[in-house]
């Protein structure tokens, strides 16, 4: 499938006990780099600097990358205090994605830890046959005077949710849309025109609402040991999600999918040593093999 992939391409770093870490690509290029690896024709919309070493990687990883100028990358960090609390400050911005080049994708995916997608941009690229997806976090979370990301309302996600056929979010993120954490708030998110809703509970499980029911997702380890790597979850979780989507059109078959994928990002790092489409079908096989039995 041709895949279209919308959102800055950020470079991450952790500071931990006044340690920093080496920067890692993160955002799109997470989502980007996932699509590629299971099979997927993939073009990156990003704006990127001239000097950005994403351009490398993503020619290296086969991935088209039709690139926005910006004067710098999206550059943030997530600052650790003692009691593991993070506060991500972002330390530059490459700017928003308003326009975009005409294509036909069968699946565009709107993935951007921070940075604002237009709705010009989502309504030109929606399509009667092909499936998008949204993460709703960009949308929510904004840059506060002093670097450190802020969360508020997204006060005008009807317009926007009228072309989106999956929406993922978390319960902060359900908050700020619907002013409520609940199951029914959740599903209610429906009437606004997605065919999907996925709701993320951290650490915790995944529901799949769609067609006035939901599903719960079960989480599963195959080292039944805490969560090793935290960076590009919900990417890989969303990416995988629609792809499986797209080709089915069967929520369950999506979820089971989705969650296999992700269950490997826990297990390595991902972003390091991307995810491929053998030991995704392998892992669903034996997740369905397991819950489904």
């Amino acid at each position: 499938m041709k895949v279209a992939v919308i959102g800055n391409v950020c470079k991450r770093t952790e500071i931990k006990n006044g340690k920093k870490s080496k920067p890692e690509l993160a955002g799109s290029y997470i989502s980007a780099i996932t699509a590629s690896k299971l099979s997927h024709d993939v073009t990156l919309i990003s704006r990127v600097s001239d000097n950005s070493y994403a351009i490398e990687e993503a020619k290296k990883n086969k991935i088209k990358l039709e690139k926005q100028s910006a004067w710098m990358e999206t550059v943030y960090e997530a600052i650790y205090d003692k009691n593991s609390e993070k506060v991500t400050k972002i330390v530059s911005d490459a700017g928003p994605i308003v326009r975009v080049n005409p294509g036909n994708y069968d699946v565009v995916i709107v993935s951007s830890y921070y940075g604002y997608v237009s709705f010009d941009v989502i309504k030109s690229l929606k399509t009667p046959n092909n499936i998008l997806c949204l993460d709703a976090q960009s949308y929510i979370k904004h840059r506060g005077d002093n670097g450190v990301l802020f969360y508020k309302p997204w006060l005008d996600k009807e317009k926007y949710l009228k072309y989106v056929d999956i929406i993922k979010l978390n319960t902060k993120e359900l908050f700020y849309l619907t002013g409520k954490i609940s199951l029914n708030s959740a599903s209610d998110l429906l009437r606004l025109g997605p065919k999907v809703v996925v709701l993320t509970v951290k650490d915790k499980c995944n529901y799949v609402f769609y067609d006035k029911t939901y599903l719960k997702m079960p989480f599963y380890s195959g080292r039944k040991s805490k969560r090793r790597f935290l960076i590009g979850a919900g990417e890989i979780y969303d990416t995988a999600f629609a792809l499986k989507y797209a080709e089915t059109r069967d929520s369950k078959e999506a979820g089971f999918f989705a969650e296999a994928a992700t269950s490997i990002s826990w297990e390595r790092d991902c972003v390091k040593k991307p995810i491929g489409l053998l030991e995704v079908n392998k892992r669903f096989k034996l997740l369905k093999d397991i819950f489904l039995a």
